[in-house]
């Protein structure tokens, strides 16, 4: 879930694609799905662009799970650009790695993407091409936060504990 830069419209995942909610009514405006996606499942991650006309969600496509990003032009209710992210590699449960977090660039050109696995990717919002990839010494990036001149992002971590038992020490 997130909200719009401007606080009209609330994102929130659904089964298949994004309802936008009115945040003043609580009323649902208008749902966001692509007409021929096999989607595997509900949206992982939401993010508005700053411009608050693009989406980008974060969800498993088709058979196989392909972690993907769709970006929607919400003004049109239209996809208009649909990448795969990930390594390729399944987790746990035999499924493509989950979308834990996504973030625009505050010029919009990049799109971050948190993988459960521990990896940040960096892509161009335009084209879905794969800028950067960054591997957490140990966890996964669960939040993110751009620079003012869009020159740094950090990745906030948290670690995994995937031992049955072993809890983290307070």
């Amino acid at each position: 879930m997130d909200i719009s830069r401007d606080g009209s419209m609330m994102g929130c995942g659904a089964l298949g694609g994004v309802n936008i909610i009115d945040t003043e009514s609580g009323a649902e405006k208008q749902q966001l799905r692509h007409q021929t996606a096999d989607y595997a499942g509900g949206v992982d991650a939401v993010a508005w662009a700053p411009c608050s006309r693009r989406l980008a969600a974060g969800m498993m496509y088709g058979d196989s799970h392909q972690p993907t990003v769709v970006v929607w032009d919400v003004r049109h209710a239209a996809p208009e650009l649909f990448f795969p992210i990930g390594s390729g590699q399944k987790s746990a449960s035999g499924l493509g790695e989950s979308t834990t977090s996504l973030a625009w660039s505050p010029d919009v050109s990049q799109l971050a993407v948190g993988l459960e696995g521990g990896t940040l990717q960096l892509f161009a919002s335009n084209s879905g091409q794969r800028l950067r990839e960054i591997r957490a010494a140990q966890g996964e990036y669960c939040v993110y936060a751009f620079s003012p001149d869009w020159r740094l992002v950090a990745g906030g971590c948290q670690p995994r504990f995937d031992a049955p038992g072993v809890k983290p020490k307070p």
